[in-house]
This record gives C-alpha cells, structure tokens and sequence, in this order.
C-alpha cells in the first residue's frame, strides 16, 4: 500500500515572530527608526481575533435572508505569559499599565515563518504586569 499523501504541517509557535517598538512610534512613516523588541520570553499563548464589522441588510428580494458586509477590521492580539522583568518588550507593556491615550499606542510587528509579516500602529490594553495568573 502507498503512504498517504502529505498535505501540509503545522507551523510550530516559536517560528512565529512578534516585536513591538520601545521607541513609542505611533506612526508608520517611524518603521525605520523603530526599536524592535522581540514579545517571545515567558509568553506562552497568543490569540488572534480579527473583530469583523459588519452590516447586515434584508432586502425585499432575499425572501426573509438577510445579507452581510465586513466593512472593517479591528485586528487584536491577546497575549499572556509569565512576567518576566528586564525583558525589554515586556518591561515597555509593563510602564504604559497607568497610562491612557496617545501614549499607548506604539508600532506593532507580527512576521510569519515565510518572511511575510503585518505591521501598524497598535494600542496596548488590559495590561496585566502583575498578580494573577501568568
């Protein structure tokens, strides 16, 4: 008998590639003076959600089916970990736990293991330096 046919692999987490910038850019005109940190230490689980908008619409044709449109995106990353202090990206997400507006918001890169990555301008909540679970 023929071994099956190999359809593809898993990509492995650790080949995934997060930065932040600890310089604070908040715009993308600032991508070359950057200063990457990489988010890998002690953290442990990521969890993408695209948080879709969408109108939904009836139309008399539909015959009672209604229709829907993302019309935008707003791309979020929970990541949770253990806190690990002198990290310099955790220690960056760890003073902006107090602040509010413009200073939360910083430069965001999320590479893929082909090379391929996403990045903008993202603002840092539900910052949990401390006590709970890691």
């Amino acid at each position: 008998a023929e071994a099956p046919e190999k359809i593809g692999s898993f990509i492995l987490n650790h080949k995934v590639k997060m930065e932040i910038d600890t310089a604070g850019n908040k715009d993308m005109s600032a991508l070359e003076s950057a200063k990457w940190a990489r988010l890998a230490a002690g953290i442990n689980n990521v969890t993408p959600a695209e948080n879709d908008t969408t109108t939904n619409d009836e139309y008399y044709d539909g015959e009672g089916f209604g229709t829907s449109d993302v019309t935008s995106k707003r791309y979020q990353f929970t990541i949770a970990g253990h806190r690990l202090n002198g990290d310099p990206a955790q220690d960056y997400i760890a003073s902006k736990q107090l602040e509010i507006g413009d200073s939360l918001k910083t430069l965001f890169k999320f590479t893929y293991p082909d090379g391929s990555y996403i990045v903008g301008v993202v603002t840092l909540t539900n910052i949990q330096a401390t006590g709970g679970a890691p």
